[in-house]
């Protein structure tokens, strides 16, 4: 179970951790489980089956032992760097399945021999059954995979890093192939190896530009600071994109840049005196710095920023200036979006403006986060005049993931969605209110804004880069019902094509 877990963390920087890497890993390790059982079945016929249990082992552990130094060169040979994210996205199923076959199949089915040599072991020194050997041995196994499946996620990951907990289980492997074979003498060479080489992949991890990086029970977290002192936070990528951005001054940070489009809802609102803001998706606080930047003089700002990572609001705070200690700037790790939607309007809680900007590994959106029910809930938060804007990465404003997103936003607000390409990105904000007029591009109102904002406004109002989006102009997207993963595979295939 370690290995199956540190599998899809250890490829997810070229990859990502979507359901069909997952199928992909678990699907290998079943097919070498299945393997390994049978090989293991034959040879437990062996006159000395812990002799060739003991062996099975040291091969894993060495296995185990090699995986963090030959995954990086196998992923990308697989996935060459200048491959396009639509080109990756095509040759996911087969690229990320030839890679777990190739990373993950020889340790498992290994691993997978132990359990009938086992049995078989046990049967013969004990002078027990089939039956009572078998039963032992599954309930051994069974309660390993358990420490097995909590440690890895919980504790060794998040202490040791992916490669720290492979390398562990390696230990534990290995430790076993002891015990099997009663002639530890002879393998202190072998255990001597093993901590050198976790030593060394702890001293070797290291980046001119590297600020900080973590392992959470989520996700490999970075942060880099690039030569004119921006600063980005990474999230089990490692292809030039980023999460969230840090500039040394607040405001918006200029083409290119979504964030900066969640700027014009409170310009384009009511003079108010407080302006409050909930982010689905908080990451580094990207938004709260452009926001703080743009809002009128003398309006009182109060944000609740929701990240699923606890570890990226503490990288936040200590790298990119996240406050977190502040009654006006509230964060909420570890909280799933929705939950803690339900959880802070239960509280009475409402919003003048909420970011709905949840995504991991590029273009993987939460499909619980884009249905008609979490509209509603959204919907339920806002303030009668508020505002909801909507983070969606596609080939512009006819690509098919965000009409059926903005499609089911019309739905549940009963007007048509407003739809914003952002100049220079492959993004596209959505924009819906409970009441009140959302401002159309073809208006004067649209761009009366201030200076800056004005530039921004005109640049989003040229034609062919916004649309309005109604319910029949996509598939409403429902809990039961919500094929993001096909949407999105349609929307890099979309994006190639114009490419």
């Amino acid at each position: 179970m370690a290995i199956e877990l540190s599998a899809v963390r250890l490829i997810a920087p070229w990859f990502g951790t979507s359901q069909a890497v997952w199928t992909s890993a678990i699907g290998a390790v079943l097919v070498a489980l299945t393997c390994g059982y049978l090989v293991g079945a034959r040879w437990a016929r062996s006159p000395r089956p812990e002799r060739v249990l003991s062996a099975c082992l040291w091969c894993s552990g060495a296995w185990a032992v090699a995986l963090p130094s030959f995954a990086p060169w196998l992923a990308s040979a697989l996935v060459p760097g200048d491959a396009s994210l639509e080109q990756i996205a095509q040759a996911l199923p087969l690229t990320s399945l030839a890679c777990s076959l190739c990373l993950f199949f020889p340790p498992a089915a290994l691993l997978a021999t132990a359990g009938p040599l086992v049995v078989e072991v046990v049967s013969r020194r004990a002078s027990a059954s089939a039956g009572e050997a078998g039963g032992q041995v599954l309930a051994c196994s069974t309660l390993g995979s358990i420490v097995g499946t909590f440690g890895t996620t919980y504790i060794s990951i998040p202490v040791f890093g992916v490669r720290g907990a492979l390398l562990l289980a390696a230990a534990f492997i290995c430790l076993g192939a002891l015990l099997a074979s009663r002639a530890g003498r002879q393998h202190v060479a072998a255990v001597l190896v093993l901590g050198c080489s976790i030593t060394a992949s702890k001293a070797s991890d290291s980046s001119l530009d590297l600020i900080a990086s973590a392992e959470s029970p989520y996700q490999q977290v970075r942060v880099v600071q690039r030569a004119d002192g921006w600063r980005s936070l990474e999230v089990n990528e490692q292809r030039g994109s980023f999460q969230s951005v840090w500039s040394p001054t607040v405001g918006l940070l200029g083409p290119g840049y979504y964030y900066d489009l969640f700027a014009l809802a409170p310009a384009w609102a009511a003079p108010r005196d407080q302006w409050r803001t909930l982010i689905l998706g908080q990451g580094a606080g990207t938004a709260v710095r452009v926001l703080e930047g743009t809002l009128s003089e003398g309006v009182q700002f109060k944000t609740c920023g929701v990240e699923l990572d606890p570890m990226v609001i503490e990288l936040a705070r200590e790298h990119m200036g996240l406050a977190v200690d502040r009654s006006d700037r509230r964060s909420l790790g570890g909280w799933d979006a929705r939950l803690a939607l339900k959880a802070l309007t239960a509280a009475g809680e409402r919003w003048d403006h909420v970011i709905v900007d949840a995504y991991a590994n590029q273009v993987e959106i939460p499909s619980h986060l884009v249905t008609d029910n979490f509209f509603y809930a959204v919907s339920e938060a806002l303030d009668g005049e508020g505002w909801l804007q909507v983070n969606v990465g596609g080939g512009g404003v006819g690509d098919p993931l965000v009409l059926a997103i903005g499609a089911t936003m019309a739905d549940v607000f009963g007007r048509p969605t407003l739809a914003l390409e952002v100049p220079f990105s492959r993004n596209v904000i959505l924009t819906q209110r409970p009441e009140g007029t959302i401002p159309d591009p073809t208006q004067d109102d649209f761009c009366a804004l201030s200076a800056e904002l004005n530039l921004l406004a005109r640049r989003v109002s040229l034609p062919g880069t916004w649309a309005w989006i109604d319910h029949e102009d996509g598939e409403v997207l429902r809990d039961q019902k919500a094929p993001l993963e096909s949407l999105q595979r349609q929307s890099l295939k979309l994006m190639g094509a114009e490419g």
